[in-house]
């Protein structure tokens, strides 16, 4: 066996290519990627850190700059084979124009967001949000529960532990998961310029 993952990125590497027809797809992607076991609650504080982040790009992207209709997208994944990884990806599309000064925004609410953490009003919200995508468990979720069960036994994640996991959760614990993986000095962007 050989694992043929990837190192994560150390450094900014920075990349653009096309914004497809009529610039449509204009805007950039960040990945950071955090090697390490997160535990479940720090799991649950992950998906509350991008609803968090999540709901910061529409209100400064979409709502005060102007410069795009969806503000942006944030979405973790925990990979645990073949090593244990978690990927945080920020998407952002928007005004082909604008595209530099979007960047700088963005930069700004993430790094903001991995130095202090969500507000309580933040924080309670998203905790919320993920609460009620804990009822909609699909049949993929079961899946990676039961292979992660089988991985690492009694300390798998389970939706049971998951639930108790939010309900335990506490502002700083978000803003601690929020400094082990929102790291800016070490990341990869694509640019999808015009």
């Amino acid at each position: 066996w050989i694992d043929r993952l990837p190192e994560a990125p150390s450094g900014v590497t920075s990349r653009a290519v096309g914004a497809g027809l009529n610039d449509s797809g204009a805007g950039f992607d960040l990945m950071m990627v955090t090697e390490g076991f997160l535990t479940t609650a720090q799991q649950q504080a992950l998906a509350v850190l991008d609803s968090v982040l999540n709901d910061r790009l529409v209100e400064q992207v979409r709502e005060q700059l102007g410069a795009s209709y969806g503000g942006g997208q944030v979405f973790s994944e925990v990979v645990l084979r073949p090593r244990d990884l978690v990927d945080v990806v920020v998407s952002v599309s928007g005004d082909p124009e604008r595209v530099d000064e979007l960047h700088k925004v963005v930069l700004g609410v993430v790094a903001d967001v991995a130095a202090s953490g969500p507000s309580q009003e933040e924080f309670e919200r998203a905790r919320r949000v993920v609460q009620a995508d804990l009822d909609t468990y699909s049949n993929w979720d079961l899946m990676n529960e039961l292979m992660d069960r089988a991985r690492r036994g009694s300390s798998g994640v389970t939706l049971a532990g998951s639930y108790a996991a939010v309900a335990g959760l506490e502002r700083s614990d978000v803003a601690d998961v929020a400094r082990l993986v929102l790291h800016l000095e070490d990341r990869i962007e694509v640019f999808r310029r015009p």
